[in-house]
């Protein structure tokens, strides 16, 4: 919702910065930042896509401007979604070294990702944050090409990129000599949930040796 007063718009929406977004939705209206009151009652996640804000979010400002009248743009959710983007996709190959007891001792990952048209998304750079982060390796090598490519727009959506990576699904004999398959309580392989640090599914053996519906209860 959007009204003027003194020369200033003053403009109620939910974001995901409240400062980060002044400077650009104040360019989108076409007025400098100082002359933009943003109120973000509702500040909160976007992934990302939400820090610099919408490009509708102009749409009430501009209106209000035009009739001097404050202004309430409203849509549901499903023509959000049609007004936001996609996430970059990519394809990667990885390759895994372990030790006999399961450490992930090596990392090899190479990635494509289809940026879109314009500057896309850093998913690229976020799979081997991820593989880093999540599996520990002694040693990694990561090497990614994001291309430009004449489809949609992408962007931040739905979730930070780390969820875009998951390790594949490693076979249970290449994994039998180090001892880490359904008898030692843990497997590597695909989460549980979306989320990256889950990386690790517990057999239920596992589950039982550690509580792990007593775990899950205290996060």
């Amino acid at each position: 919702m959007a009204f003027w007063q003194g020369g200033k718009c003053i403009l109620h929406g939910s974001n995901q910065s409240h400062t980060a977004a002044v400077p650009n939705i104040a360019r989108l209206i076409g007025i400098k930042p100082e002359d933009l009151v943003l109120v973000a009652e509702f500040c909160g996640g976007g992934f990302g896509s939400k820090i610099p804000g919408y490009p509708n979010m102009a749409i009430a400002a501009l209106l209000s401007k035009k009739i001097n009248r404050p202004v309430m743009h409203r849509i549901s959710r499903i023509e959000e979604y049609g007004i936001g983007s996609a996430r970059p996709s990519f394809q990667g190959h990885v390759k895994l070294g372990f030790r006999e007891d399961g450490k992930m001792l090596a990392a090899d990952l190479y990635i494509v990702q289809e940026n879109g048209p314009h500057i896309g998304g850093g998913d690229f750079r976020s799979a081997g944050n991820a593989l880093s982060v999540v599996y520990q390796p002694d040693a990694m090598r990561w090497r990614a090409v994001p291309v430009l490519t004449n489809t949609p727009p992408v962007g931040p959506q739905r979730g930070p990129g780390e969820n875009q990576f998951v390790a594949p699904s490693t076979d249970g004999h290449a994994l039998a000599p180090c001892g880490v398959g359904s008898d030692s309580g843990f497997t590597v392989g695909r989460p549980l949930s979306s989320n990256p640090l889950a990386q690790v599914t517990f057999s239920t053996n596992g589950v039982a040796r550690r509580n792990w519906p007593l775990v899950r209860s205290r996060t």
